[in-house]
């Protein structure tokens, strides 16, 4: 068997995180006050896109999970090879939430100035 052991749900999860980064996206843009498309985001606080983004992270990571859970029981993926690139997954998204943490951090630290 190839891939699809739970019908390719893992690309669902992983649409998802990329629909919300593109949202994400649109409300960093500048927006000059004119209702287009591309500028018909939330327009939300930087606190709370903050929030946002971090579940954005998680849900990529998620997604990225997903995948290699797929695989392992589609019998894509051995266990040695399954561990390998969970374990690689995981190592990323520890790295990727050490870089958030540094950034807020940062971010205090130019509001308190």
């Amino acid at each position: 068997m190839s891939g699809g052991k739970f019908n390719y749900k893992c690309f669902q999860i992983s649409d998802f995180a990329n629909s919300l980064q593109h949202e994400i996206d649109i409300n960093n843009a500048e927006w000059d006050g004119t209702t287009d498309e591309e500028h018909e985001g939330q327009h939300l606080s930087k606190e709370v896109l903050a929030v946002v983004q971090q579940a954005q992270r998680t849900i990529e990571y998620a997604a990225k999970l997903a995948r290699e859970i797929e695989w392992l029981y589609s019998g894509d993926h051995g266990e040695e090879s399954f561990l390998k690139l969970v374990t690689d997954i995981n190592v990323q998204a520890v790295m990727n939430a050490q870089e958030y943490i540094r950034k807020q951090e940062l971010e205090k630290e130019e509001d308190n100035d």
